[in-house]
């Protein structure tokens, strides 16, 4: 009977399991364990749950027990080994597969032994796959891998041979025909490689619908939404069923083109149109990453025109502007070499002989120039025009007056980029070293107060220190994703050879790979199934110092925000000698808690987004504090980064009143107009950084940054919470009371809920209010959030206003496959909410995702809606 009762809780276990209910599951497993403890198949079930929850040290230990129980269980052996891969300990994962494989040699063990070993020594992988094909050759997994394993060594046509014997056992493989679509790109092939890629995207239409129905209805005319309507064209047409070879994959995707807002007209041939419209996609690509600037867009744009010259092999402005991009990164005999190119196929146009004497006049090459020069004007006088230079205009005073009725006078118009002095990682120790200025460090007391703790002044000629302890790192874990684990036996998830170069080295910012496992596993996600997971952080310590310092006549710059995509993304603060401040400047994509960037990495990445930009400062009279940061045009860093400076100089002791000018983002947005009133800063003592991009001040007052860039310190969320909760009592007698509510995002411009109407069906069902925060004031949206008790959203900027939640409301966050943050999770820990994160589904074709969105942080989301009803169970509502 006890044998019988340990079955049934196994069973009931494998249901759940299968049912994607893993926190259930694993009771159960639990359960009939605890009746049979020598019961091998429900611990090795029981080791799948837990690795599937992230949970990889309970897995290695119930493995371990199976291994124990039965020395032969080499599935155990497999799984045990996939867990060490992730965790980086390749050696052992390579011994376990060894003992396994003596045991009983698998095709599955081959693999992930070529799977472990491929990155190292990929001709290993290699025979290792082979050997897996030889032992099943039905095994798509051991003929996909084989596959890409001859990818990655640049062997395409081998490649295909191995897609092909997938796609021969299952025509709709979306991973092998994905592959097969790289492989005949390499190959030159387009009309190949298009053929396959419509042919992993088919299963996925409603998505690519809602993508087009979107891009088709924008209006704007940037090079971003230009590159998201040629995407759309070309989506449109990849996808029209005369475009297709198969009747069965003409019949599929009829459902798109019947679906979509018009039919797109075929004028010549759809292989051809298709790839007109990509390389139209690819021109706009590229367009957007020269104008954002910096060495890594202008070697993202170089590929963009690349692709698109491959498509486009005759045209003009192609040359020009890869040319240009070239030129950006001084590669001038690259740059040449293709201007003279485009001046054979287009030996009319005076603006490639134009390019070229300019190209060759930043050499010194002067002789050459001229000789070009010369050579655009008898081409076509009627173009002499252009060849005028701009010569730099007189200094002059400008409209704006100070605070003592002084005038802003613009004292430099450079027109060669500026070159820094160096840097100093530390302002105190510049005021130190220089004698100039002062420093006011601020601690923050176990009441999350923020408290003066010295003041150094310019004579005082002390060793000074942050802080009364020394700095301690934050207790770090590396992070394992959770693995795909079948009941059998598992295999490592293969990620698309096209981004290895994720791996490298390099830190990347907030987008570094590496930086964001380990933040996310500081979160100890579990995992509930179905891409459900609730975050469960214990307590982090800060070793973040906040201070202010006076520096007399320091320098601010930053660059201005021009468009929504373009955004103040570089604040530089600059000591009277000219040597950058590092610790209170920031570039994007900045730095996560515990990056390991040097400070001299750091100042490269400055002088790399200051290099094309010529110095233009502004002297003001009078004191000014900064205030700005980047994207300080968006909510969520002006509450977070931008508000909480305003703390600082509160708590430093200085007269607020003595402040002639606050150096701030542009504040037209209505929640920056409403939070500066309320902080007493009138629009009269307001200097726009976007209008007023580099000044120099007779007094520069610098609060330090409030935290890591997006992370919220206890006394800034404190600080928030005491000056903008009052302005939400006056809100509660008129505003409607919803206890749950979903933010969406309909109205933004990336990161959209696509399959949004069939998700507000089941919230609506569930007694969920949407709410649109546009149409809301600042008071009236805290007002909302004080009030709820569950908020559902996706990743976005309306999830703010959990700062204004109440300890214990739960949240559900849609998030992103590819841009999983934990910005909201921080401001969730500190208040006592329960959070939970749904992971949106992912777009199968990966090169065709990335040319949707580009960057990760403009991925869409669809909502999985089993996954949804999951997690809406976890809510427990009533």
């Amino acid at each position: 009977m006890k044998l019988l009762l340990s079955e049934l809780h196994y069973n009931l276990g494998h249901v759940l399991h299968q049912q994607g209910d893993l926190a259930k599951a694993v009771m159960a497993y639990r359960q009939a364990i605890a009746l049979e403890p020598s019961f091998a198949q429900a611990h090795h079930s029981l080791a799948v749950a837990l690795s599937e929850q992230g949970d990889d040290a309970a897995a290695i230990d119930h493995y371990n027990q199976v291994i124990a129980l039965q020395p032969r269980a080499t599935k155990a052996y497999n799984n045990l080994g996939c867990i060490f891969v992730e965790q980086g300990r390749i050696a052992e994962a390579l011994q376990i597969y060894r003992r396994a494989i003596a045991i009983e040699p698998s095709a599955s063990l081959y693999i992930n032994w070529g799977k472990a070993i491929g990155a190292k020594d990929p001709v290993a992988a290699i025979t290792a796959y082979r050997r897996a094909v030889g032992l099943d050759p039905e095994s798509l997994s051991a003929h996909y891998n084989l596959g890409h394993a001859w990818q990655q060594q640049g062997q395409q046509s081998a490649a295909i041979e191995c897609f092909e014997q997938v796609l021969q056992r299952d025509s709709s493989h979306e991973a092998a025909h994905t592959g097969c679509g790289l492989a005949y790109t390499a190959l030159g092939q387009l009309d190949r490689a298009l053929d396959h890629f419509r042919q992993a995207l088919l299963p996925q239409w409603a998505y690519l619908k809602a993508f087009c129905d979107w891009a088709d209805r924008q209006l704007a005319t940037d090079e971003l939404t230009l590159a998201r309507k040629s995407c759309s064209q070309f989506l449109q047409v990849l996808l029209q069923p005369t475009c297709l070879e198969h009747q069965s994959d003409r019949e599929s995707s009829a459902k798109f083109a019947k679906l979509l807002p018009k039919a797109v007209v075929i004028e010549t041939s759809p292989h051809r149109q298709a790839q007109q419209q990509l390389a139209q996609t690819y021109l706009h690509l590229g367009n957007v990453m020269t104008q954002y600037g910096g060495t890594k867009q202008y070697q993202q744009a170089e590929i963009y025109y690349q692709k698109a010259l491959q498509i486009r092999a005759q045209d003009l402005e192609l040359y020009l502007r890869l040319g240009e991009c070239l030129s950006q990164q001084q590669r001038w005999n690259a740059a040449s070499m293709l201007y003279r190119l485009a001046s054979a196929l287009h030996p009319n146009t005076p603006l490639i002989y134009q390019k070229l004497g300019q190209l060759l006049e930043k050499q010194q090459r002067w002789a050459e120039a001229i000789s070009y020069y010369r050579q655009a004007l008898q081409t076509d006088g009627s173009h002499s025009q252009h060849l005028i230079k701009n010569q730099p205009s007189d200094y002059k005073t400008i409209s704006l007056q100070g605070a003592d009725s002084k005038p802003i006078r613009r004292v430099t118009n450079a027109t060669e980029p500026f070159e820094f002095a160096g840097f100093h990682a530390s302002t105190q120790d510049w005021i130190i070293q220089n004698q100039s200025g002062r420093y006011i460090s601020l601690l923050s007391n176990a009441a999350h107060n923020l408290i003066p703790n010295q003041v150094v002044l310019a004579n005082d000629l002390v060793d000074s220190v942050l802080g009364d302890s020394p700095e301690k790192a934050v207790t770090q874990s590396p992070l394992t994703a959770s693995t795909k684990i079948s009941q059998t036996c598992c295999e490592i998830d293969v990620t698309d050879f096209t981004e290895s170069a994720q791996l490298h080295s390099v830190c990347d910012g907030l987008n570094c790979n590496r930086c964001l496992k380990r933040i996310v596993q500081q979160f100890s996600p579990l995992h509930f199934g179905n891409g459900v997971y609730a975050c469960q952080p214990e307590a982090f310590e800060s070793t973040f110092h906040p201070f202010v310092a006076e520096l007399p006549d320091a320098q601010a710059w930053m660059i201005p925000c021009q468009t929504a995509w373009m955004i103040t993304h570089a604040i530089t603060i600059l000591s009277p000698d000219q040597y950058i401040l590092t610790d209170v400047s920031r570039e994007y994509p900045g730095q996560l808690p515990g990056c390991s960037q040097t400070d001299a990495e750091r100042f490269a990445q400055i002088q790399d987004i200051w290099r094309a930009t010529p110095s233009n400062v502004e002297q003001i009279p009078g004191r000014v504090a900064v205030l700005s940061g980047l994207s300080g045009h968006n909510y969520f860093h002006w509450m977070v980064d931008i508000m909480p400076r305003f703390a600082l100089l509160q708590q430093s002791g200085m007269n607020l009143a003595d402040i002639d000018w606050f150096w701030i983002n542009d504040p037209q947005q209505p929640f920056q107009q409403e939070t500066l009133h309320h902080l007493g800063i009138s629009p009269e003592r307001i200097l726009v950084g976007d209008q007023h991009p580099q000044i120099q001040a007779e007094q520069l007052i610098v609060p330090s940054f409030a935290g890591n860039l997006g992370w919220i310190e206890p006394w800034a969320l404190k600080f928030l919470r005491q000056q903008f909760l009052k302005l939400a009592d006056a809100q509660l007698s008129h505003l409607p009371r919803h206890e749950r509510i979903y933010i969406g995002r309909a109205n933004a411009h990336h990161r959209r809920v696509l399959n949004e109407a069939a998700v507000l069906e089941k919230l609506h069902a569930a007694g969920f209010v949407a709410v649109e925060l546009e149409t809301l004031t600042l008071a009236e949206q805290i007002a909302l959030f004080r009030h709820a008790k569950v908020v559902v959203a996706p990743h976005g900027g309306g999830l703010t206003n959990l700062l204004f939640c109440s300890p214990g409301t739960q949240v559900v966050e849609f998030v992103a496959p590819q841009y999983t943050r934990h910005y909201y999770w921080v401001i969730s820990h500190q208040l006592g909410l329960r959070h939970f994160f749904l992971v949106g589904t992912e777009l199968a074709c990966a090169p065709i995702q990335r040319l949707m969105y580009p960057s990760p942080l403009m991925e869409d989301i669809w909502v999985n809606l089993t996954a949804l009803n999951a997690v809406l169970n976890q809510l427990e509502l009533e």
